[in-house]
C-alpha cells in the first residue's frame, strides 16, 4: 500500500503532472460533462415533478364527476369501503362562467369548493399571490393572468353571469376579488378561478359535481381508479391527475430518455479524454517504468498504478462535476424566485 502511495504521490500530485494542458483540458471536460447531465436530468424531474404538483394539487390525485350533477351521499356511500386510504376529500362543482368587469369581459372556468375545505387547501396559501380568503362576503380567486387581462386587483368587484337549463335563462352575481392565484400552469391561470360553494348558490346552483380525492400513498391511484370505477354507476366518471395530460408526461419522460442518452455520451468522450491523457503519461514515464520492472515490480501492479490514477482523476471529476451542478441549480433556483407576478393596478 505504501508503494502505491510514494507512487500517486510522485505521478498525480507532482506540478509537472497536474499543470500539463493535456491534463486540465480532459479533467476540465470531464467535470462539465457530469455537472450538465445532473443538471439537465434534474430540471426534467422538477419540471415532470412542479407539474405533478400544481395537478394534484388543484384537483387531487383522482376525481370523480357526472355532468349531470351527484348527491354527496351517493358519492359517501360508494367511496366508503375505501376511505381509509383517502387523506383527504372534497365535494366541488364545476361550470362556465363569464366574468365582467366594466367594458372587459372574459369566459372562464369556475370551481366552487366546500367552504370549510376551501380553508384548509394547503395549495391556497401557498400559491395565493396576493389577498386572502374572506369568508364574510360572497368571493371569487382568480388565476394570476386571469386577473391581469383583466386588469382587476385584490378588492376589486366582478360580476359573474352563468347560463341554465334548456332554455338558457341567465342568472347573475357580484363578487369580491379576494385573491390572486398562481396555480403553477399558464393554461389554469388565465382561465381558472374557484369561489367557495356557498357563493355559487347565489348563482342558482344546488348540487356538486363531484368529489376530488386526495391520496396517502400515490401508488394507489391505478388501483383505486379501477376498483371505483367498477363501483360507479354508468354516467359517473373517474380520473387521475395523469389521465388529462397523459400524452404530455409521456412526452416528458420520452425526452428525458433522449436528453439523458446524448449527455451521457458527452460523459463517455470525456472520460476517453481522461483515458487518451494517461495513455500519452504511459509513454512519457518510460524510464520510470524501466526501473520499477528492474526492482521486480509485476506488470499487473504497474498497471493498476495507471488504472488507479485514472479512478482518482474520475472520481476527482465527477466530484467536481456535483459541486458545479449544485452552484448552478443553486443559481437557477435564485433566478427563479426573483421572477414573481406584479399584479396590476385597478
Amino acid at each position: 500500500m505504501a508503494f502505491y502511495i510514494l507512487w500517486l504521490k510522485r505521478v498525480l500530485f507532482s506540478a509537472k503532472t497536474v499543470f500539463q494542458f493535456s491534463s486540465l483540458f480532459s479533467l476540465f471536460g470531464l467535470i462539465l460533462a457530469v455537472a450538465v447531465l445532473t443538471v439537465a436530468v434534474l430540471a426534467v424531474n422538477g419540471f415532470s415533478s412542479g407539474l405533478e404538483k400544481a395537478l394534484v394539487d388543484k384537483q387531487g390525485h383522482l376525481r370523480i364527476q357526472s355532468d349531470h350533477g351527484v348527491l354527496k351521499e351517493d358519492l359517501l356511500e360508494i367511496t366508503e369501503d375505501y376511505k381509509d386510504f383517502f387523506d383527504k376529500t372534497v365535494f366541488f362543482l364545476s361550470f362556465e362562467a363569464l366574468i365582467v368587469k366594466g367594458q372587459s369581459f372574459k369566459g372562464a372556468f369556475f370551481e366552487a369548493i366546500e367552504d370549510k375545505k376551501l380553508k384548509s387547501l394547503s395549495f391556497l396559501k401557498n400559491r395565493m399571490i396576493e389577498g386572502h380568503l374572506d369568508f364574510s362576503s360572497t368571493f371569487v380567486v382568480l388565476g394570476s393572468e386571469l386577473a391581469e387581462e383583466l386588469n382587476l386587483s385584490v378588492g376589486s368587484k366582478v360580476s359573474v353571469i352563468v347560463s341554465q337549463g334548456l332554455n338558457l335563462s341567465r342568472k347573475q352575481a357580484q363578487f369580491k376579488l379576494a385573491g390572486i392565484i398562481d396555480f403553477g400552469r399558464y393554461e389554469f391561470n388565465s382561465f381558472f378561478a374557484l369561489m367557495p360553494l356557498s357563493s355559487s348558490q347565489i348563482l342558482g346552483f344546488n348540487q356538486v359535481s363531484g368529489m376530488s380525492l386526495w391520496l396517502k400513498d400515490k401508488s394507489r391511484v391505478a388501483f383505486l381508479k379501477r376498483e371505483l370505477s367498477q363501483a360507479l354507476p354508468p354516467h359517473y366518471s373517474i380520473q387521475s391527475w395523469k389521465d388529462s395530460d397523459r400524452a404530455f408526461f409521456e412526452i416528458i419522460e420520452s425526452d428525458k430518455k433522449i436528453i439523458f442518452f446524448v449527455l451521457l455520451i458527452l460523459i463517455i468522450s470525456a472520460g476517453f479524454n481522461v483515458s487518451s491523457s494517461l495513455y500519452i503519461q504511459v509513454f512519457k514515464r518510460t524510464k520510470e517504468i524501466s526501473i520499477l520492472k528492474a526492482m521486480g515490480i509485476k506488470r499487473t501492479a504497474i498497471r493498476n498504478l495507471f488504472l488507479l490514477n485514472g479512478f482518482i482523476l474520475g472520481a476527482f471529476g465527477s466530484a467536481l462535476g456535483l459541486i458545479l451542478c449544485l452552484y448552478i441549480c443553486a443559481i437557477l433556483i435564485f433566478l427563479k424566485n426573483q421572477c414573481h407576478y406584479i399584479p396590476s393596478q385597478d
